[in-house]
């Protein structure tokens, strides 16, 4: 009940205060959607623009069951295609969202239902809008009509995957500016070296010298087709083992987190039996219950760790492995000071070594030259972020 309460709470505050800041926007706005920087920062980010920017709240298109599909229609082949071009031109009118095709009036109609900016200078943007169709729909026009479109990285493995993900290739090409949290991208002159967003708000968080430790888990599917995947039964069977193989950490100190999207999961409730789930709902929560924090894929926690100078350690095996030509060279920094691994052995070894003394482990001035340096590229942090956040959307004007 309470969890309800709250959430009708905020949906109702989050209403009011899209209602209240398009009183200001009504032409030639900035328009900010979840930058990660909660409502102290919004006050902080408006002093520093010097304008009350329209704050959009994400929303979610439903869309029509009933309505009936139209994928009879067939791409134009010449006959010079490879098989595999032919196969993509098989595939690709049954692969384009029904929101396009089927939904198309629909999601035009939802659109005009709502208030938004008649014109617009800038649209900033962080997470939210992949899953938004209303509001890619609303940039689409006026980004057509001239409005910037700028974008703020919005998690981790950007830059640093072999493969990019498809997030990163498709925002790199249609952002007019894209805010990265520290690095640069060659051939591509629109990506601006910035800051992580999502810690520059977040209170440092110590670890606790008695704490437990935290192991978290990827998203866990089966997809063996991905370049990464993350087969369930492989990592809990992984994880096992690196619990029973060690010597100096208690298992009741020994908590699991999984992706909290996946916490109601029938993977969850079968891996549950196994091991000591975390309960908490905010990872920070549970970091500041922890003295050390293993993380096993190439993600958003791992930045935010690093940046908050949390005691981690990496094991990365497989693809996760796999990194960009030009991030190597970080990383590299990151396994000579032990923090990254690529085995299970390896790591557990290292686990057993410092576990009664992490602090002589980690305030090695070695290792803390070598996070500073992946840090300052792939996690930056400052406590200016509001000046530069600012400065950032006015350039794209």
């Amino acid at each position: 009940p309470d969890l309800k309460k709250k959430s009708i709470i905020r949906k109702i505050s989050v209403q009011f205060l899209e209602r209240l800041t398009l009183l200001f926007n009504f032409n030639n706005a900035i328009i900010i959607n979840n930058p990660y920087i909660g409502a102290v920062g919004y006050l902080k980010l408006i002093i520093k623009l010097k304008k009350i920017p329209f704050l959009y709240n994400c929303r979610k298109f439903i869309s029509n069951k009933k309505s009936i599909l139209k994928r009879n229609f067939k791409l134009k082949k010449n006959g010079s295609e490879s098989t595999l071009e032919s196969i993509i031109k098989d595939l690709i009118p049954h692969q384009i969202p029904k929101c396009y095709l089927e939904d198309w009036d629909l999601l035009n109609d939802e659109l005009s239902k709502i208030n938004l900016p008649k014109s617009s200078l800038v649209i900033y943007t962080c997470s939210g809008v992949p899953s938004d169709e209303v509001f890619r729909l609303y940039i689409a026009r006026k980004h057509m009509f001239g409005t910037k479109y700028c974008i703020s990285q919005h998690g981790g493995v950007y830059g640093t995957m072999v493969v990019p993900p498809k997030a990163e290739f498709v925002e790199h090409r249609v952002a007019d500016k894209w805010f990265s949290w520290g690095w640069q991208k060659k051939g591509f002159e629109n990506v601006v070296p910035g800051l992580n967003l999502k810690n520059c708000t977040t209170s440092y968080v110590s670890k606790r010298s008695d704490g437990n430790l935290l192991i978290s888990l990827p998203t866990l599917r089966y997809c063996p087709v991905r370049i990464v995947y993350n087969n369930h039964k492989e990592i809990t069977s992984q994880i096992g083992k690196l619990i029973s193989d060690l010597n100096n950490v208690p298992p009741n100190k020994i908590v699991v987190r999984v992706n909290p999207n996946q916490k109601k999961s029938d993977i969850t409730r079968t891996i549950s039996s196994s091991f000591k789930l975390s309960q908490t709902k905010k990872f920070w929560d549970e970091m500041s219950q922890s003295r050390l924090f293993v993380c096993l894929n190439n993600s958003t926690t791992v930045l935010e760790a690093l940046s908050m100078n949390f005691p981690t350690v990496l094991i990365f095996t497989g693809a996760e492995a796999l990194f960009r030509e030009e991030s190597k060279t970080y990383f590299k920094l990151l396994h000579e000071a032990r923090i990254l691994h690529f085995s299970y052995s390896s790591a557990v070894e290292h686990i057993d070594l410092i576990w009664n003394d992490i602090d002589n482990w980690w305030n090695e001035i070695n290792l803390q030259d070598s996070r500073k340096k992946f840090c300052s590229n792939y996690s930056n942090a400052n406590s200016g972020w509001d000046s530069l956040l600012a400065n950032f959307i006015m350039s794209c004007k």
